[in-house]
């Protein structure tokens, strides 16, 4: 989508009252004027959640890669962008534009590319009018003129909690540009990595390819859910973040092991749960095959009984015809004897 002179561009130009959920965007690239975005251009009082955008976008002002002007108790949760942002000019952000009355972004990250003017951040350009973000981090880029921020441009009016910026990859060196900067820290990738491990922050849940990892058992004769039973078999932790190298590391790495120990216990729950339907469904399905072979053997009795006594007849039949055939044989001999 590429024009400069339209405002409200994006896949949805403007959304009201609206929930969007489950929906990627990849490799897709758009040029507006104002409140621009991959997503929606504007989002008013609406509730996007698990959505993920990839490509790139820019235009003048409000410019974000998934939402460009986010207002009126609107929400984003669980929501991540890839993509590059660049604006001429103000509320330029890696997620978000402008958040604004309202409004929050929640377990949410960006790795993006981000140019513009001023009130340029690596999350969200511009937050404020009592508009939160929580639980979310940058690990993009952000240049600008004034009021450059690696997670916010703008932080005036607005709450930001437990949320971070990579200051290994993040640019600039400062959380936020202008306003507030507290509930807004600096981490390195490992402690960005140990956030994420703790579920503090969105993690490789959101980013990892999707994999089929679901099984299908077909144990009924109709093709619906009815006739069907699904596990699915999706189970992994890593061992390779745990770090005993201090006490405490030590400590946390045993809460770490409790919840990896916890996640086997419900996968063998589930597991067994399985487990045992298959088994109801394998013992159904075996008294099915017995009544189904009873019924075979008793249609194959019938039959034969049927056959026989078609036989038997058949067989009365023949002899009586070759007595017939005999006795009309001998009629002429006797009528010549009797001569």
């Amino acid at each position: 989508m590429n024009n400069n002179t339209y405002d409200y561009y994006g896949l949805f130009g403007k959304i009201q009252n609206a929930t969007i959920s489950d929906l990627a965007i990849e490799n897709a690239s758009v040029t507006g004027r104002r409140y621009s975005a991959l997503l929606a251009g504007y989002s008013l009082s609406s509730n996007i959640t698990n959505c993920y955008v990839t490509g790139n976008v820019s235009g003048y002002s409000d410019i974000g890669a998934l939402v460009g002007y986010n207002t009126n108790n609107s929400s984003i949760e669980s929501c991540y962008s890839m993509a590059d942002v660049s604006g001429d000019s103000y509320r330029v952000g890696g997620l978000v534009g402008f958040n604004t009355i309202n409004s929050s972004i929640n377990y949410s990250f960006a790795q993006s590319d981000v140019t513009g003017d001023n009130r340029v951040g690596g999350l969200v350009g511009h937050n404020n009018s009592s508009s939160t973000v929580s639980n979310s981090f940058s690990e993009g880029k952000a240049t600008g003129t004034s009021q450059v921020g690696a997670l916010a441009g703008s932080n005036e009016t607005g709450t930001v909690t437990s949320s971070y910026w990579n200051t290994e990859t993040s640019r600039p060196t400062t959380g936020a540009g202008q306003g507030s900067t507290s509930g807004i820290t600096g981490a390195t990738s490992a402690e960005i990595e140990e956030l994420k491990m703790n579920n503090q922050l969105p993690g490789y849940n959101l980013v990892l390819e999707e994999e089929e990892t679901e099984i299908v058992f077909q144990v009924g004769i109709h093709s619906d859910v009815s006739s069907q039973i699904s596990i699915d078999t999706e189970f992994n932790f890593r061992l390779s973040a745990l770090n005993v190298s201090t006490s405490e590391a030590a400590r946390k790495a045993l809460a770490k092991l409790d919840n990896m120990l916890a996640q086997v216990t419900s996968k063998q729950t589930e597991y067994g749960a399985a487990y045992n339907r298959l088994e109801s469904a394998l013992d159904t399905i075996g008294v099915s095959i017995d009544n189904l072979t009873s019924s075979r053997s008793t249609l194959q009795d019938a039959d034969i009984a049927e056959a026989s006594s078609d036989y038997i007849k058949n067989q009365i039949l023949q002899q009586a015809s070759a007595t017939l055939l005999a006795t009309a044989n001998q009629t002429p001999s006797i009528a010549l004897q009797l001569l």
